[in-house]
């Protein structure tokens, strides 16, 4: 009795569920292989192969049984990337045409592949060293798509396009090319028996980011160039690789550039069937020509039944690049991001741990070294409650660079808090007349003073302090004014300030004990010192905990009322009057100060016993809001799509404490920021929200926010998007 025909599928996500679904309609069993024992394509298959599709030696040996249960006669690949090589591996070891497997590595590879095609005088763009401009910067394997490629223009902006290419690179090569003026155009392409079978053309529209990255933004079918004689310049294109790569038998996207000249230069040639947008959209919205059940046919060794597939009516799909969360593996930094510390109140480790998150990404994916531990712990002595390991400053260098260009691009509205502010200085401290602002961000506090103060500002970040000079000598150039870009416990400053202000600083500082010891020297006794922090005290009757709770990894030490005040007298200043601010959703302390000497610290065992109340009725709240956002995004229906609006740390806490990710569905970020724009988070794009056709309606999205969510909603409904498709995990 014949054994019954199979095929292999290397992975069995929603990618793959067309694939497999024709092909068990045409009668092939299914021999499924992905690492995810939970993958939705198991369902179909008739054998499931728990293992990486990256590494094909487990997976020939696992067939060894199998080749006597079945005739295994195919390995058409839905897949993009390292899938392409394991499929070439296995169809050499099961005696199937398709393309030696030190070919199809050079297909994947990009560097290879620009060496493959010199070596045979296929046209494609020259690979350049770093001093040819304009350029284009790109991983050699890339984790998405069209992620990580950016046109630099200039010498300054290399080092960031290249860092950026080999963060997402899962070989660690980057490609730098000559930048090719022109278009875009996709051939669709099945190859038997070495023989070239066109299908279609199709257009692609890329566009570029603010930041030069490339987003793809829709394919159009048919291509501008179908018919012309740019289109068999394209088909010689293809049966030049074709003989370069010894390819018998695989299906083929051909991408080229198309310049003035009209000469097709190629851009890759992925061997497989297409993504979603080509093969669920693109192809049946064109045409009733079953093309994924066509090319599972010729795969398995049946002659093509391929004629070219003509449209028609023109065809537009927005090209979503959606994608599953990807967990990127932790690889150890350089310099270390962290260190343990003791305690500055009791010079103790004598801790509680608290809190504990590991692996922990700091913003957009790089090469899996912006990962730290937070783990949050109450000293037992002193009842000071910080984060150990803290950051060192390295680790304030790396993880916080993206941090600084978010402010301002969160939707947050903080005229109120600017407002309270300038008031409650000017009413209570008229006669100042020269201000320090310690954590300066980009001086909107320092501009909105009046006219006659002297005006300091000193700030780790670069990029704010950049702002703050640019903005003050373009609106206030009259103005006396100093910004210094410094560490806090190190700047000298050219005179005594009236008045110092850390407005939610101290909680962030890695060492508050040595800065406020060092502001302290700085001062003379008609000096005056305001700090605001949030405090646990607020934290515990519920203002202002979200996901990211009142421990927040933003945040190095997490202080109640008592232990600032214990830490203020600690290091020499003396408080006058303190009060908590009223401002709705608002958790801010605020204490004002003046020199006095150092007084050594003894702890009192009720305040401690108060604030380790508190700390457990934050953790309390903190559960309930999680449990409440968890029952919320439970509540979407399952496998639809879903675009989270918000790339930041709040997206990371969701990733952590909830099972949004754990889901399978596709994914996409969206975020004002343009720093984030053409990045990923976890595998998945960060798209600008311009990017996406808000009117359509097959998809949920997230926003990923506290305060800014009523900004987003509003939003969303003004451009169209239904109310009743939006998961605010918020009711505020």
């Amino acid at each position: 009795m014949p054994l019954p025909d199979a095929i292999i599928t290397l992975a069995a996500g929603q990618s793959q569920l067309l694939l497999i679904q024709k092909a068990k309609a045409l009668g092939y069993k299914i021999i499924a292989v992905d690492q995810n024992p939970d993958a939705p394509g198991f369902v179909w298959a008739d054998e499931k192969l728990v293992m990486s599709t990256y590494d094909p030696q487990p997976i020939t040996a696992a067939l060894q049984p199998l080749k006597q249960r079945y005739r295994i006669c195919g390995v058409p690949n839905a897949s993009a990337g390292p899938p392409i090589i394991t499929a070439a591996y296995l169809c050499e070891a099961l005696g199937i045409p398709a393309l030696p497997p030190e070919k199809a590595f050079q297909l994947v590879h990009k560097h290879a592949l620009a060496a493959l095609c010199e070596s045979h005088q296929i046209p494609i763009p020259k690979t350049l060293d770093m001093t040819t401009f304009p350029c284009v910067v790109k991983p050699s394997l890339s984790l998405r798509g069209k992620s990580g490629i950016t046109v630099v223009d200039s010498a300054n902006k290399l080092k960031s396009a290249y860092e950026a290419a080999k963060s997402l690179s899962q070989d660690d090569h980057v490609v730098i090319q000559e930048y090719i003026e022109g278009t875009d155009v996709t051939l669709l392409a099945m190859v038997f028996d070495g023989k070239l079978y066109p299908i279609t053309l199709f257009d692609e529209i890329n566009e570029q980011t603010s930041e030069k990255t490339i987003m793809p933004s829709r394919l159009e079918l048919p291509s501008k160039y179908s018919g012309t004689e740019v289109e068999s310049r394209i088909h010689q294109l293809a049966n030049q690789l074709i003989q370069a790569a010894e390819i018998q038998r695989s299906p083929l996207l051909l991408s080229c550039r198309i310049p003035k000249n009209q000469q097709p230069v190629l851009i890759e040639a992925p061997l497989n069937l297409g993504g979603d947008q080509i093969c669920e959209k693109l192809l049946p919205q064109a045409s009733e020509y079953d093309y994924v059940s066509a090319m599972i046919k010729a795969m398995c060794g049946h002659p093509p039944e391929f004629s070219p597939l003509v449209s028609q009516k023109t065809v537009t799909v927005f090209s979503l690049p959606w994608a599953r969360y990807t967990k990127l593996p932790s690889r150890p930094s350089l310099n270390p991001l962290q260190k343990k510390q003791l305690c500055p109140l009791s010079n103790t480790d004598d801790e509680e741990v608290i809190i504990e998150l590991p692996d922990f990404q700091f913003y957009s994916d790089q090469d899996g070294s912006n990962r730290i531990t937070h783990r949050v712990v109450r000293n037992k002595q002193s009842g000071l409650v910080y984060n150990n390991p803290c950051y060192t400053p390295e680790g304030f260098s790396v993880l916080f660079e993206k941090a600084g260009h978010s402010y301002g691009f969160g939707n947050l509205n903080r005229a109120s808090w600017l407002k309270e502010r300038i008031e409650w200085v000017t009413e209570r401290l008229s006669n100042i007349r020269s201000v320090l602002d310690i954590g300066c961000g980009r001086g909107d506090f320092l501009f909105h003073l009046p006219e006659y103060c002297q005006l300091m500002g000193v700030d780790i970040d670069a990029g704010s302090i950049d702002s703050a000079n640019h903005y003050f000598q373009e609106h206030a150039p009259q103005r006396a004014f100093q910004f210094l870009h410094a560490h806090f416990e190190s700047f000298s400053a050219p005179y005594t300030p009236d008045l110092i202000t850390m407005f939610h600083v101290l909680e962030h500082l890695p060492q508050p004990l040595d800065v406020l010891r060092h502001l302290r020297r700085m001062a003379n006794e008609n000096t005056r010192l305001i700090v605001e922090v949030p405090v646990i005290d607020m934290a515990a009757q519920g203002v202002r905990i979200d996901l990211c709770g009142y421990f927040s990894v933003m945040h190095l030490f997490h202080f109640s009322r008592a232990t600032l005040h214990a830490t203020l007298t600690s290091a020499g200043w003396q408080i006058i009057a303190a009060e908590q601010i009223n401002l709705p959703q608002y958790n801010g302390y605020r204490v004002l100060a003046q020199s006095m000497a150092e007084q050594t610290f003894h702890p009192d065992e009720n305040v401690k016993t108060k604030d380790l109340e508190d700390i457990n009725s934050c953790l309390k709240i903190w559960q309930s809001v999680c449990n409440d956002i968890i029952s919320k995004i439970e509540s979407i229906p399952p496998q639809v799509p879903v675009v989270v609006y918000g790339a930041g740390l709040h997206s990371e806490y969701l990733s952590h404490l909830t099972p949004l990710f754990q889901q399978d569905r596709p994914f996409l970020f969206v975020d004002n920021d343009p720093s984030k724009m053409g990045t990923t988070l976890h595998g998945i794009p960060i798209l600008n929200p311009n990017q996406i056709n808000w009117r359509q309606q097959d998809f949920y999205v997230i926003p990923s926010t506290f305060i800014g969510t009523p900004s987003v909603i509003q939003s969303l409904l003004d451009m169209g998007f239904p109310h009743s498709k939006i998961i605010a995990l918020y009711k505020n």
